[in-house]
């Protein structure tokens, strides 16, 4: 008889101690912490606005078309426009000029702490045209003041952009580590220099004639 209640004795006592150890792992706060990531997992994934900083890399993106006030232009699949959002990380050349939007090939990347870093870039930019300053005299002063490891390589010359006569600049620019091969060419219209910047981390010297820059300078136009 004595044995019996004892026995019932320690389930009793059992019971509220199991409860207490499962309440105890529900407030666990690394398990709830894992949950919740994994219940905003979905949310993410889901969310379809190509024109969000938040391009997930190597993404499948489709090609498609910036269209802006004053210009327009294509771009391939895998690449993705920047126009009305923050602008992801990729090298800067440090002029003085105003970036109005980026188009990133998003398959070639590389994955830093806080963000990708995109290797390869189509930017475009703009700068005011002084009361009676030329373009030359711009595209001049602008580069005189960006400071280069080798000034000496880089190259000035003639092109096209937009069926508009355009002033082109190639050189090599290091940012860190890296050598990055840049070409820009740069058009006059209405008061201001536009300058489609095309930006590749060296790996050869074909580059900058990658298919999707291609695209972009050859689909390029200025509006009326």
């Amino acid at each position: 008889m004595k044995l019996i209640q004892s026995s019932v004795a320690c389930k009793s006592m059992f019971l509220p101690v199991f409860t207490l150890i499962l309440l105890a792992c529900s407030l666990d706060p690394m398990t709830h912490s894992k949950t919740e990531a994994l219940s905003t997992q979905p949310a993410a994934e889901s969310a379809d606005d190509s024109s969000s900083s938040a391009a997930v890399i190597d993404g499948d993106v489709s090609a498609g078309r910036v269209e802006q006030e004053a210009f327009a232009f294509d771009y391939d699949a895998g690449w993705q426009p920047y126009f009305e959002e923050e602008l992801p990380n990729m090298v800067d050349v440090r002029l003085d000029v105003e970036t109005l939007g980026a188009v990133i090939e998003t398959g070639q990347s590389k994955q830093t702490p806080l963000r990708p870093f995109y290797f390869n870039a189509a930017v475009v930019m703009r700068k005011a045209i002084p009361s009676g300053s030329s373009l030359e005299e711009v595209y001049r002063s602008t580069y005189a003041e960006q400071v280069l490891a080798y000034p000496e390589a880089a190259k000035d010359g003639v092109s096209q952009l937009g069926g508009q006569p355009a002033l082109e600049r190639t050189y090599p620019y290091y940012s860190g580590e890296p050598r990055y091969d840049i070409r820009e060419l740069w058009v006059e219209r209405d008061g201001w220099v536009y300058i489609l910047s095309l930006r590749s981390q060296y790996t050869n010297k074909t580059n900058l004639d990658r298919p999707g820059f291609k695209t972009i300078e050859e689909s390029f136009q200025f509006k009326d």
